[in-house]
């Protein structure tokens, strides 16, 4: 076989050659399976090595053992990088089947078995190997790939034929076609391989194109490049699409694309496309570009040049996107910035937002102005750096709330700011990120300290305003009890006056008298106090006086009244200016309070302290007061006692409220003096803690110039009369009193119980009567309204009204209705008999 060594060499050569062709190829594009392919086809060309030694250099069994080894190892990495080219599981059942083949080939060899024996196995497992590889190709090539099919037929037809090579191999005449058929499948399938992969990496690059055409179609990103030599531009599709040209209709060249540029921005394009080509670097810049159909687009432009081996620019390439779209959002992002800027600016809220941590990552004016920082020094910090420890840990406390519970709150935070004590109302909500998770918190905070302190106005006003209704109601119920019980206690004075003229001094019976007309005097008492609860006392005579006298007379009162264990101290002013008031009502004042004052210390003993003092009070100076700007006499009363709790405190001044035991209190004496101190346009104030005794302050209004204290007028000696006087008064029991009073002064008397009958009396006979002494409040006709008829018969006749009480006559208003005399009852007969002389 003369023509085995020449072949033997010539297929060497043509699967050398494949193997370097794939080794280049493989290591231009470092797929693995071309690495495998390579490797297979170096391998199975060392088989015509061994078989080529054998032929010509020495018979030996090894050489037979690498020629075939060589052959099955190759076929098996040919399947395997076939599997790996098509993306399929390579079958790992090939590498167990080859090893057990390995070792089948060096025992038939070197046992020397027949030809037969000795290679079917092994080229049945080669013909298995090559079939299975060229069904993979046949099973996974699409209808349009007819190079997969004709691949894998050629791997089939090369399974087949090492399947008969025992079977033909001994006969001679067949091994030159044998061989000859071998060799051209073999270089068939070898070349079908590369051909696949040229198909499948075009297929690659069409697909990794299209790809890029739709990235940037998506993008709105297209690529261009300029020729500088030829002055050449190509575009790519979108780089026509974002200009508003069509790639059949329109060749791009430089004027065109320059032409396309903005005029505005036509200077910015030069300087950028100059400094690339000048300084050979990339430079990008955004511009307009108008389309042939008017309208503008924004466009991103990278410049990159492009050198020769000479280090000299040959061509100018690089993108172009459209960022129209991108504008418009900044732009509509720049308007809510500014409009979330003009909301968070535009109010003096304070609005701010934290971090986890509890650091400004956002903080409005409104915020630094509380602070007094900077904007610059509040992003960054903490409260703890911001604020004082006692501000920080109250706006901790509602920080750490809304991080817990994840929920907004709502809180009134008191804070020491740049303004000083400030009470804020805190709006804080939990700030989370898109997946819910809280990352922070926001903040909206008022200053409402003007509204707390309206509020408290308005609350003290409104307390005013009940206290002040209050009054009135006792006032008007206050009224019609006084009316009423003065004509109650009239008689009852009056009668017990006669009865004591009547009885023996020193009897029983004088004394019961007198024990009546105490018990009515304190009756008549007790109706002034409720006038001055509901300031209707019309019969307060306020003159200038200096409180230290009436603080003289009331302590001495006082000493005498109270247990010596108890200690009572005075600081009283003789400097402390005078003031216009009622002694009467001074005096109560004082004995009310000090009765008080006594009551709290009583129990274990303590102290007592009294003072007047002249101060100067600002406007506002004084709490929940209203006070005008003036200098007062204060007057101080201050007990060691057990003190009021703030609830006490509150209801002290209400008429009828007590906490002392039944017989120690009425609950009127607070509240009378209270309505005093109101009516003299004066102040009291309270201040007591439990435990730590009370202090009364009372401020009434010092005056520096006042006319003349008229003196006290002498005394008169009473006198009788034998004038006749009409007595009018609806009450008969009245009527009788008076009527035997006036008899007792000698006086003749003429009476009515009702007011027409006693005008129509005096009208017939109207110099029958000296004077008319007339109640006030009668049916039909009212005192003054019967005087004045009087006076229009007769105007030198005097007219006296005695009232228990009405809201509608007091002296002074007795005196400008013309009115000769006012008295209010009950009285007694000396007062009578003084007023008629």
């Amino acid at each position: 076989m003369a023509w085995l060594v020449p072949s033997v060499i010539a297929t060497l050569i043509g699967t050398a050659i494949l193997a370097f062709c794939y080794y280049y190829i493989y290591l231009e594009d470092k797929k693995r399976y071309l690495k495998i392919w390579a490797v297979s086809w170096l391998i199975y060309m060392t088989r015509y090595l061994f078989l080529l030694g054998f032929l010509t250099w020495e018979k030996s069994p090894y050489l037979l053992i690498g020629n075939q080894t060589a052959c099955l190892v190759s076929g098996v990495l040919l399947l395997y990088g076939s599997c790996l080219f098509v993306g399929k599981k390579f079958p790992r059942v090939f590498i167990y089947i080859a090893v057990v083949g390995v070792l089948w080939i060096f025992i038939s060899i070197l046992n020397r078995f027949s030809f037969l024996v000795m290679s079917l196995p092994t080229f049945s497992f080669l013909a298995v190997i090559y079939i299975w590889t060229g069904y993979v190709f046949c099973k996974t090539s699409k209808s349009s790939e007819k190079e997969a099919v004709i691949v894998g037929v050629a791997f089939i037809l090369w399974g087949i034929h090492k399947a008969d090579y025992p079977f033909l191999r001994p006969l001679v005449w067949f091994a030159p076609w044998g061989y000859m058929i071998g060799a051209m499948l073999e270089f068939i399938s070898a070349l079908g391989l590369l051909v696949l992969y040229f198909r499948k990496t075009k297929n690659e690059l069409a697909m990794s194109r299209s790809r890029l055409v739709d990235a940037q179609r998506i993008a709105t990103l297209g690529d261009w490049t300029w020729d500088l030599k030829h002055k050449v531009l190509s575009w790519s599709d979108e780089t026509f699409r974002i200009f508003g040209r069509t790639p059949s209709a329109f060749t791009p060249t430089l004027n065109e694309f320059e032409s396309a540029i903005h005029p505005d921005d036509h200077s910015t394009y030069a300087a950028c496309r100059d400094e690339a080509l000048s300084q050979n670097l990339d430079v990008e810049t955004e511009l307009r570009i108008i389309r042939p159909d008017d309208s503008i687009r924004h466009v991103h432009i990278i410049f990159s040049v492009i050198k020769d081996a000479a280090d000299r620019p040959v061509e100018l390439s690089g993108t172009v996107q459209d960022i129209t779209e991108r504008k418009r959002a900044e732009t509509k992002l720049k308007e809510m910035s500014n409009l979330l800027l003009s909301v968070t600016e535009g109010t003096t809220d304070a609005i701010f937002v934290k971090d986890l941590e509890g650091k400004y990552i956002l903080a409005n004016t409104a915020t630094c102005k509380a602070m007094g920082k900077s904007h610059a020094d509040v992003i960054g910090q903490t409260d703890r750096d911001l604020f004082s420890e006692e501000t920080s840990r109250v706006i901790d406390k509602v920080d750490a709330e809304v991080i817990r519970s994840g929920k907004p709150v709502l809180a009134e935070e008191n804070l020491i700011t740049a303004e000083g004590d400030t009470v804020w109302l805190a709006n804080k909500s939990p700030f989370k990120d898109k997946d819910g998770r809280t990352i922070g918190l926001i903040g909206i905070s008022r200053n409402i300290t003007e509204f707390k302190q309206m509020a408290r106005e308005k609350k003290i006003l409104e307390d005013r305003l009940i206290q002040a209704q209050k009054i009135e109601a006792i006032g008007t119920l206050a009224g019609g009890i006084a009316h009423d019980f003065n004509n109650i206690l009239y008689p009852i004075v009056g009668m017990s006056e006669l009865l004591m003229e009547d009885l023996p001094k020193g009897s029983q019976e004088h004394e019961n008298a007198a024990e009546i007309l105490k018990a009515g005097k304190r009756g008549s008492k007790l109706v002034r106090q409720i006038l001055a609860l509901g300031r209707r006392n019309t019969e307060q005579q306020k003159l200038p006086l200096k409180l230290q006298i009436i603080l003289k007379e009331v302590m001495k009162l006082i000493r005498a009244t109270i247990p010596s264990n108890i200690d009572i101290r005075e600081d009283i002013s003789a400097g402390c200016g005078e003031i216009m008031a009622d002694a009467t009502q001074m005096h109560q004042i004082l004995m009310n309070i000090l009765t008080n004052a006594f009551h709290a210390v009583e129990d274990g003993g303590g102290l007592i302290r009294v003072g007047l003092h002249e101060v100067h009070i600002d406007a506002g100076e004084l709490v929940d007061s209203a006070l005008p700007q003036g200098v007062y006499a204060r007057l101080s009363i201050e007990d060691t006692g057990h003190g009021m709790a703030p609830d006490i405190m509150d209801k002290i001044f209400e008429p009828y409220f007590t906490t002392k035991e039944k017989e120690k209190g009425s609950g009127l004496g607070l509240a009378v003096a209270y309505g005093i101190v109101k009516e003299h346009n004066g102040e009291i104030k309270v201040y007591s803690e439990p435990g730590s005794g009370s202090t009364f302050h009372i401020y009434l209004p010092v005056i520096r110039e006042h006319a003349a204290t008229p003196g006290k007028p002498a005394e008169k000696r009473l006198q009788k009369g034998h004038e006749h006087i009409l007595v009018v008064d609806d009450e008969e029991p009245i009527v009788k009193m008076t009527t035997a009073v006036l008899k007792r002064l000698g006086y003749q008397v003429t009476s009515f119980c009702s007011s027409p009958e006693a005008f129509t009396a005096f009208k017939n006979d109207p110099q029958a009567f000296d004077l008319v002494l007339t109640d006030m409040t009668m049916p039909q006709m009212t005192g003054n309204e019967l005087a004045r008829k009087i006076k229009e018969i007769r105007q030198d006749v005097p007219v006296i009204i005695c009232t228990g009480f009405s809201k509608d006559m007091n002296r002074k208003k007795a005196e400008q209705t013309g009115i000769d005399g006012f008295l209010m009852k009950p009285v007694i007969k000396s007062q009578v008999g003084q007023l008629i002389r």
